[in-house]
């Protein structure tokens, strides 16, 4: 079986809609259970590195691992 990394950084994919307008919100899980035929595509591991805007990702995050 296949082992995938799915790194999470926030941006439109993980964006629900607020009072403010849209927001990330979604974490890697909460994304994987809107879409669940993304589990057969082998052993997936979520790591969730920030919930930013994609607006505002830019270099330098802050984030380790991030350029």
């Amino acid at each position: 079986m296949k082992k995938i990394l799915f790194l999470t950084t926030g941006g439109t994919i993980a964006c629900t809609v607020t009072d403010d307008g849209l927001e990330p919100t979604l974490k890697g899980e909460d994304i994987l259970k809107q879409v669940p035929e993304l589990r057969t595509l082998g052993e997936i591991t979520v790591r969730d590195l920030t919930l930013l805007d994609s607006s505002n990702l830019e270099p330098p995050t802050g984030v380790p691992g991030l350029v």
